[in-house]
């Protein structure tokens, strides 16, 4: 133990003196929330698999760790969806939980969900996220879900392309359709608003607008979440333990 010397020289800049030193060896813990992000999406991620040493393929009925048991444990819902799992990554001092539960709060596609933007009076995170200063036109183009020729873009060199695909290019093979006039007209919209100069930079606004919409849908649905429950849903592991707990709130 230190002494009370220790104590009182303990800076906040330098991180010296006995309670920095007790402080530093605490390990501490992030929430990161992931949209879909359960089966294979996680196990690529996380660097697990799927199946036992043997092959043979894992009960994902059974807890697989700790933190998975403690959601069995602690959220009602958790049990009822076998896809529902949460893995996680430990070093010595630091532990990351990557989450996302049964969500029916978020099985819209983004596409729906992102045109509440438009609608309701919001913060615009996404804006606030945002490197420059986004025009209210130009804003109107992101706040909703882009468009991207997934299986047209099949090799690197297709990113040097100067000019947006045509139609043609942007046909979904696993759903089997096309996109509308009215989704590729809007792509040339974003095309010629941002002064695009090739596939890569469509790609790279695509993606940041496509995380920043999410990002500001989740952070709203929390704002509610506070104003309405005092209940935070980052520390939850699904959507339907956050309602359990919001029933117990409001009714004795």
């Amino acid at each position: 133990m230190g002494n009370l010397a220790d104590v009182v020289k303990k800076c906040g800049q330098t991180g010296k003196g006995f309670i920095n030193s007790a402080i530093n060896n605490l390990p501490f813990e992030m929430h990161l929330p992931g949209h879909n992000f359960t089966g294979p999406r996680n196990s690529t991620f996380m660097g697990k698999t799927r199946f036992n040493s043997d092959l043979s393929y894992k009960d994902w009925s059974k807890p697989i760790n700790r933190v998975d048991k403690a959601a069995y444990n602690h959220d009602v819902c958790y049990l009822k969806n076998k896809d529902t799992k949460s893995d996680t990554v430990r070093t010595s001092k630091f532990k990351t939980k990557f989450m996302r539960g049964y969500d029916p709060t978020f099985t819209e596609e983004i596409f729906k969900i992102s045109e509440v933007l438009k609608t309701d009076p919001i913060t615009y995170k996404i804006k606030d996220l945002n490197e420059e200063e986004i025009k209210e036109d130009k804003l109107d183009l992101i706040t909703r879900k882009g468009v991207y020729p997934y299986d047209y873009m099949d090799c690197e060199e297709k990113y040097k392309e100067t000019e947006l695909p045509p139609k043609e290019a942007f046909y979904n093979r696993l759903n089997e359709c096309d996109i509308s006039d009215e989704d590729y007209k809007h792509a040339q919209n974003v095309w010629k608003s941002f002064n695009i100069n090739n596939l890569r930079e469509y790609s790279k606004l695509y993606v940041k607008t496509d995380v920043l919409i999410l990002s500001d849908i989740f952070e709203n649905f929390r704002d509610v979440c506070l104003k309405t429950y005092k209940l935070d849903p980052a520390w939850y592991f699904t959507a339907p333990g956050l309602s359990w707990n919001a029933m117990l709130k409001k009714t004795s």
